[in-house]
């Protein structure tokens, strides 16, 4: 059976915010002369890259139950999902599907609270208004940042997911299961894991960080992943630091089983997943 999860992201705007203009391993100390915008959105990426597609036999001997990949095809191969793109563009779903409701959750590693608004309020109160230019990166608890998440009547958004070509690589006695988002900049989820998924954006970057199962980074499950990213991730050595990509519009990236995740939202994003599970 096939199934959609919808995921909305947003940060409430009533709460004490800060700037943050470096990030250094000292909290007392700061390089002023490096803004913290351009550790975000620069990393290294040491996760396989795949330029061109391979057989389902291959995807499964190197990769579905080991190791994480990126598919990073060219325009003529990842063009099927075009349409789809045009019309996942924030205006595009404002206007289409504005009047629908949803439900958001605190954006946390384990949710734990829910309220229902309407996607136009979500839009237009906190994700098309601002500009990277001007809202610096904030710092924010999982619980002041806000994601939809499986509560949505799937014949409502049925003709936009008609729209999705989904990646063509299979795991043996699984189903596949849709789950779509919206978020704005410098959001994301803190580290959690569930069963193998392929994941990628339509609108904006997303940076992706993975350790393997049983291997969890030091981080608490109520902070952001922003706050992972100022606190814990330069005092890592080498040997600790995560697998690590940032992820273009149309780039896919899978992972196994188990593989422990963050993410961080390096713009407006708008992205979808599709979930195998036995």
């Amino acid at each position: 059976m096939k199934f959609v999860v919808f995921i909305f992201f947003f940060i409430s705007l009533n709460h004490q915010f800060i700037f943050i203009s470096c990030f250094l391993s000292s909290a007392k100390e700061c390089n002023t002369s490096l803004d913290g915008s351009y550790q975000i959105e620069n990393g290294p990426c040491n996760i396989p890259v795949l330029t061109e597609p391979i057989s389902q036999r291959e995807f499964l001997d190197k990769y579905a139950y080991t190791s994480p990949v990126i598919f990073r095809f060219s325009e003529q191969e990842t063009s099927k999902n075009e349409i789809f793109k045009q019309k996942c563009q924030l205006d595009n779903l404002k206007q289409e599907y504005g009047e629908k409701y949803v439900t958001v959750s605190s954006a946390n590693t384990y949710s734990y609270k829910r309220y229902s608004m309407k996607l136009s309020d979500y839009l237009e109160n906190y994700i098309i208004p601002f500009d990277k230019n001007i809202n610096k990166p904030e710092l924010k608890y999982g619980n002041e940042t806000w994601y939809f998440f499986g509560e949505n009547n799937f014949t409502e958004w049925k003709p936009l997911f008609d729209l999705y070509s989904k990646p063509i690589y299979q795991l043996p006695g699984h189903t596949h299961a849709y789950s779509f988002g919206i978020a704005r900049f410098y959001t994301g989820v803190p580290f959690h894991f569930h069963g193998p998924v392929f994941a990628e954006t339509l609108v904006g970057r997303k940076r992706w960080f993975l350790y393997p199962p049983n291997e969890a980074p030091n981080f608490d499950p109520d902070k952001s992943t922003l706050h992972w990213f100022s606190e814990e991730y330069p005092k890592l050595p080498l040997n600790k630091k995560p697998l690590e990509c940032i992820l273009n519009p149309l780039e896919v990236i899978y992972f196994p089983d188990k593989w422990m995740h963050a993410t961080l939202n390096l713009d407006n994003v708008v992205f979808i997943s599709t979930f195998l599970s036995p």
